[in-house]
């Protein structure tokens, strides 16, 4: 294994400066690095050239969706490679797919205004962040979730999963997503509220039969630690005066056989 620290890899500000990157994804079958991030922007990336390193490293970047609002925690790209999936605090799960056609110099997605700002910020930067040399349109945008987007995961059959702050797991149908007459905007097919706090994270198994969740337990940990302290606390003292009293008692019945045999010697 080799770990190499890619300095063209990341996501910058309006004056340049480098935001956090919330998730990654490779693509299945295909040579793109999908990144979010906290500029709410999608970036895709050669994973060829980032590995070469060096100068062809900082022409790696291929493509910029800025079609969200907020900071992008997941991205995902579908078991086929074809679809990829991005979920933000702005409530949205987005899926774009590669179209050939018209190259754009600015973030697809963004208004003009953001879309010069981001333009020039990133033709300034030494990161590689230039224009777009791929053109990715969003097919459609699912809508369900009342707080951010945590986690997406996809199933085989194109099924998709996702994981929000409001507590709930949504199923949605994607399987006709990029065919003619498709929704551009969709609803969930199926809601999954059993959790009772945050869910952090959904996955499929390979299969695609089951979908595997988990939640935020932090607040139940510590109560378990709290119970289990409290526990152990209180055994130690009733350990302790039980003792206690095992002694004081041997003690006596000693003592009095002591004293007995002593009357007994004396008579």
């Amino acid at each position: 294994m080799r770990i190499l620290k890619v300095d063209a890899l990341g996501h910058f500000d309006e004056r340049g400066k480098r935001s956090s990157i919330y998730s990654l994804d490779f693509q299945p079958q295909g040579n793109r690095l999908a990144t979010g991030g906290h500029d709410s922007n999608v970036k895709l990336w050669d994973a060829t050239k980032l590995l070469q390193g060096g100068e062809a490293s900082k022409d790696a970047l291929l493509a910029t969706l800025g079609n969200h609002n907020k900071s992008v925690n997941v991205v995902r790209w579908s078991v086929d490679g074809q679809f990829l999936a991005s979920g933000s605090d702005d409530l949205f799960i987005l899926i774009y797919r590669y179209t050939p056609g018209a190259i754009s110099n600015t973030a697809f997605g963004m208004n003009s205004s953001s879309s010069s700002s981001s333009s020039s910020s990133s033709s300034s930067g030494s990161s590689g962040n230039g224009g777009n040399k791929e053109s990715w349109t969003r097919v459609a945008t699912l809508q369900g979730h009342t707080m951010d987007v945590l986690d997406v995961d996809w199933s085989p059959r194109n099924y998709l999963a996702s994981a929000s702050i409001d507590n709930k797991v949504l199923i949605w149908d994607c399987r006709a997503i990029g065919t003619p007459g498709a929704p551009a905007i969709m609803t969930p097919m199926r809601r999954l509220e059993g959790h009772s706090n945050y869910v952090k994270g959904v996955s499929f198994d390979p299969m695609g039969r089951f979908a595997h969740t988990h939640a935020h337990i932090y607040i139940y940990m510590y109560i378990c630690i709290y119970l289990f302290i409290y526990l152990f606390i209180h055994l130690f003292i009733y350990l302790f005066i039980l003792l206690v009293y095992v002694f004081i008692c041997s003690f006596y019945v000693f003592m009095y056989s002591f004293v007995y045999m002593f009357l007994e010697t004396c008579y």
